[in-house]
């Protein structure tokens, strides 16, 4: 059985967990979190001693996942203002080489998500893409591009639902299956 308590030594809170273990483990989280395992029989003294002797180390790291953190931050609106762009140029390309009208109308939203690369709400004519199409190549964004903006007139995915597709892009099966290859399955 573990137990832990909030114990702060100068202006570092931290976790402190007794559990039956054989070395102290200090852990910095991401969140700069302060998490401390110890053995049982490790005494307060010592576990004091030990966390002064640490605290230049918590600091720093807690500095760099500040750091990290901001960065990641920073990356993820590029990356996501980027997707956007790729995106738009798919759309553009399905209008271009498909002859498919593209009305004022429907709607398009951006978002991550974990099972989808698009969807479609027919009704408020409105198509959500994933972020992640953007690690895609260009030919497997089309494809999930044309096969949502299919879905505007045909719902579902009956056999006049795959009639549409191979009349506007011939060669959709080929892009969908490039798109099932293990290193573009969605991940986060």
């Amino acid at each position: 059985m573990k137990t832990k308590i909030i114990k702060s030594i100068e202006e570092i809170s931290y976790t402190l967990s007794r559990k039956d273990i054989k070395n102290i483990n200090l852990r910095v989280q991401s969140d700069g979190t302060v998490c401390l395992s110890v053995p049982k029989k490790v005494s307060d003294t010592y576990i004091e001693k030990f966390m002064r002797e640490k605290l230049d180390w918590i600091r720093e790291m807690q500095i760099q996942n500040k750091k990290i953190i901001h960065e990641s931050v920073k990356i993820d609106k590029m990356f996501k203002s980027e997707a956007k762009k790729i995106i738009y140029q798919a759309i553009k390309n399905v209008k271009n080489s498909c002859s498919i009208e593209i009305t004022n109308d429907i709607t398009f939203f951006f978002r991550t998500m974990k099972t989808r690369w698009g969807s479609c709400i027919s009704q408020k004519r409105k198509i959500t893409f994933n972020y992640l199409l953007a690690k895609l190549p260009m030919e497997c964004v089309e494809y999930v591009v044309l096969h949502e903006l299919v879905h505007l007139e045909i719902q579902g995915h009956q056999k006049n639902f795959y009639d549409k597709l191979d009349i506007l892009m011939p060669n959709w099966k080929i892009r969908k299956n490039k798109m099932n290859e293990k290193k573009y399955i969605i991940e986060e």
